[in-house]
């Protein structure tokens, strides 16, 4: 586990680790939530166009997992990140003025210090 100050106040002790066992349990019931979807969602299509093959049903989630995977993958790497600078920029106004605040200090800081920054 990475150092970090708070770690004795949220990981250390019982009510801690049942929380965490909460959380863990949460998480795979999500989990468990979507790939229902994802079941469903195919057995449907196989329904509506009345296939009959079976082996096409497997086909269908053998295409559509590797295709998830991919989707997963940008959504994780590209599309949150673009959502999150979003939300931090427009969605409210004591956000813009937290991260306004925050380039001020390190401002500050480098030049008490006597740092040359780079462009922020």
């Amino acid at each position: 586990m990475m150092e970090d100050p708070k770690a004795h106040e949220y990981w250390n002790g019982p009510k801690n680790k049942l929380i965490r066992y909460y959380f863990y349990i949460n998480t795979g019931l999500n989990v468990f939530n979507n790939f229902k979807y994802l079941v469903g969602a195919i057995l449907a299509v196989y329904w509506m166009l009345h296939l009959k093959n079976p082996i096409t049903l497997l086909i269908m989630f053998g295409v559509s997992i590797p295709m998830l995977g991919v989707i997963g993958y940008y959504s994780i790497h590209h599309i949150n990140k673009v959502m999150d600078w979003l939300n931090v920029r427009f969605g409210t106004h004591y956000s813009l003025l937290n991260i306004t605040l925050l380039q001020d200090i390190r401002k500050a800081v480098y030049k008490i210090a006597g740092i040359k920054e780079n462009k922020i």
